[in-house]
């Protein structure tokens, strides 16, 4: 672990849209720590799923998008294993945009769930270490 570049310490994700009607569109993307989330890739997809725009952040965290036509799009920045969603909806002209809810799964929900993976994986390893070896006559 000391050789790594970087630090491995846990934190989460976070993406912004801090003025939603704004044109263009501007994301930013930060840790909890506040370190920006450089490289990391943005998705902007419509209510039908099709991709409107995607690209990566730049070294401050942020990416921007020409702003879309009225309707709803969902922003998804993922990055170091980390993802966040954001929903935007966007009016007529001259209505403004607004972020109408975050995707966001709760830490400590995240946190029981992997614990029970690990768990369910170490109990799976211990059963299949007792089984006895296959032999000759078996």
């Amino acid at each position: 672990m000391a050789l790594l570049p970087t630090p491995a310490a846990a934190h989460d994700l976070k993406a912004d849209i801090p003025q939603p009607d704004a044109d263009p569109v501007r994301v930013v993307a930060s840790f909890d720590d506040d370190t920006p989330a450089d490289g990391a890739r943005v998705t902007v997809t419509d209510a039908a799923g099709q991709v409107v725009a995607s690209g990566t952040t730049d070294d401050r965290g942020v990416w921007s998008f020409p702003r879309p036509g009225p309707g709803e799009y969902t922003i998804v920045v993922e990055g170091a294993g980390h993802r966040d969603a954001i929903r935007l909806k966007i009016g007529e002209p001259g209505v403004l945009a607004e972020v109408t809810s975050r995707l966001r799964l709760d830490r400590w929900l995240g946190l029981a769930i992997g614990l029970a993976g690990l768990l369910g994986l170490t109990a799976l390893y211990v059963l299949l270490r007792r089984r006895p070896p296959a032999g000759p006559g078996s």
